[in-house]
């Protein structure tokens, strides 16, 4: 996702959240932060909250967290999550970006093939 893409969805997800009862913003914050800590603290910025605002709750009792999800949580809003800037532009989620023509578009894009090893670093 490209910066202007993300700042997009942040500014979509602040602006919605704006309007919810602080227990939902609550818990939709600690769910950014596990997700990843910028969305997080980029989103928290528009309801005046931060990790620190949402560390002390507790995974939903549906949830089972991984051991990986169990680091995140003890690191809330300090895990350090960076974009990869190298491969901005290169692919749009987990498609890779092609240059294509209309009529390609038009007549389908069943043709294009990538491989796992196509797929930038996690």
């Amino acid at each position: 996702m490209n910066a202007w893409e993300r700042d997009g969805l942040v500014e979509e997800l602040g602006g919605m959240i704006q309007e919810a009862a602080p227990q939902v913003q609550e818990r939709f914050l600690w769910h950014l932060f596990m997700i990843h800590d910028d969305y997080g603290t980029r989103v928290g910025e528009f309801i005046s909250k931060s990790a620190d605002d949402v560390k002390h709750l507790e995974p939903l009792s549906t949830q089972t967290l991984t051991e990986e999800e169990q680091k995140r949580l003890q690191n809330l809003g300090r895990n350090g999550d960076e974009f990869d800037s190298t491969v901005w532009g290169t692919w749009t989620s987990s498609v890779v970006n092609h240059q294509v023509t209309a009529e390609q578009v038009m007549n389908g894009l069943g043709s294009l093939e990538y491989t796992r090893e196509d797929a930038p670093a996690a």
